[in-house]
């Protein structure tokens, strides 16, 4: 038993012999990867994320405790493209950014639609100019409640 134990030892320090380079950072040798946005679901070990393809974009529920992900609800490509979109605080809503023009730093304008994900439609769009961050900020807070 004391044998084996031994052999045991010795390889796990052998193996353990190779130094990590700084060249090894630089030429590939680790990289790094993400995982995209996510929004964690209020009261769940759980949380949201995306995948576009060409019928639209997709979210997905991943449950962390049970290692499950299933198909939340999608918003089709033909109805609206290319979008940015945030939940509102009671994540019953998202609001979705389209034709979105840059004026200056952190500022945009463009058209917004909210999305009821509970019945799945939207049913509200409007034109808005302004801070882009300041406004999302505050959808999330207060404006899905309100409607």
């Amino acid at each position: 038993m004391h044998f084996l134990l031994l052999i045991l030892l010795l390889t796990l320090g052998i193996s353990q012999e190779k130094t990590i380079e700084l060249e090894d950072v630089f030429n590939g040798t680790f990289s790094s990867s993400g995982i995209g946005r996510f929004d964690w679901i209020n009261g769940e070990d759980a949380y949201y994320f995306s995948q576009s393809d060409s019928d639209g974009k997709h979210f997905y529920k991943y449950n962390v405790a049970s290692d499950d992900t299933t198909k939340a609800f999608s918003i089709d490509s033909e109805l609206i493209d290319q979008f940015s979109s945030t939940f509102s605080s009671d994540q019953t809503k998202l609001l979705l950014k389209t034709n979105n023009v840059k004026i200056w730093r952190h500022s945009s304008y463009g058209t917004y639609h909210i999305y009821d994900i509970d019945i799945l439609t939207y049913y509200f769009t409007f034109n808005l100019a302004g801070s882009y961050n300041n406004f999302f900020k505050n959808f999330r807070s207060s404006v899905a409640e309100n409607i």
